[in-house]
């Protein structure tokens, strides 16, 4: 694929343990090591140069600021530190934006595909102002990471669980890679309980049309899958409501105020997960 972006620096790709024939996210990984998942991308209209960007803003427009938010977040922002690892980067989107964060040390971005990271991640990197030297890139499946136990201080899941074939696996190794004393922040958007079945059947027929899996929660399945996973909650802070109409802000607010939110409307949520000291070593 023709890259919109000089870059002026590249990162090298780790090879971990990447997917085989055998493995059911083989389909997945071959499209973005393939080059479909870039052509495809190439097809979404927008106003950027570089194709991601116009992906991003089409299907994932509240995860951006739902970082930001948790940056400026008095008690959560802090907690961005040291070494921290993007499971499941992506373009590396995030990865770069965390790489500016002056209290980190060293952002090392997960995903499968060595030649999709290799190109769309490293270009991203320069359309979005990395700090190269604090990146890492590492091609391996979620669920087998070449890094040693209690490696991370900070460790995130931007929209990636709902994507996992085997969610509860993915979680216990990002529990086994958090230091006892770090967090692991995951951005994801849980279906409300009255409309759980048409997200689902709307994920089925996605997978089935693309290859990639696509599976609906609600937010009491995404808490069961954190406490199978070895976390507990800290906070699970909503997204802010960005859009521009005052009435549907205030609505949102009154239904948030009553309890009623979540179980009546789509809502974003950043979940800030600790270890749970019950299964330390």
């Amino acid at each position: 694929m023709t890259t919109p972006t000089e870059i002026r620096g590249r990162t090298e790709v780790e090879i971990g343990t990447v997917p085989t024939p055998r493995d059911l996210e083989y389909p997945e990984y071959l499209q973005y090591e393939d080059g479909s998942a870039d052509r495809a991308a190439a097809a979404i209209p927008g106003p950027h140069a570089e194709p991601w960007q116009n992906v991003i803003a089409t299907y994932e427009p509240g995860s951006q600021p739902q970082l930001e938010q948790l940056l400026a977040h008095p008690r959560l922002g802090p907690r961005v530190r040291g070494r921290v690892l993007d499971l499941g980067a992506g373009t590396c989107w995030a990865t770069a934006r965390l790489s500016r964060v002056p209290a980190v040390e060293e952002v090392t971005a997960v995903d499968l595909a060595p030649s999709f990271l290799a190109g769309t991640g490293n270009r991203m990197l320069e359309v979005c102002g990395a700090e190269r030297a604090k990146v890492r890139l590492l091609a391996s499946t979620f669920e087998r990471v070449p890094r040693p136990d209690e490696t991370f201080d900070t460790m995130f899941l931007i929209a990636a669980i709902h994507h996992a074939l085997a969610p509860i696996r993915v979680l216990r190794e990002a529990f086994r890679m958090l230091k006892p004393t770090g967090t692991l922040f995951v951005f994801e958007t849980p279906a409300a309980p009255w409309a759980i079945r048409e997200r689902r059947n709307q994920g089925i027929a996605i997978s089935r049309e693309t290859r990639m899996t696509e599976i609906a929660y609600t937010r009491g399945e995404f808490e069961y899958l954190f406490r199978c996973g070895g976390f507990v909650i800290d906070e699970a802070v909503p997204s802010e409501d960005l859009s521009p109409r005052v009435p549907q802000r205030w609505a949102r607010s009154a239904l948030r105020a009553l309890g009623l939110e979540r179980r009546l409307m789509t809502v974003g949520y950043i979940f800030a997960l600790r270890r749970d000291p019950a299964l330390a070593r």
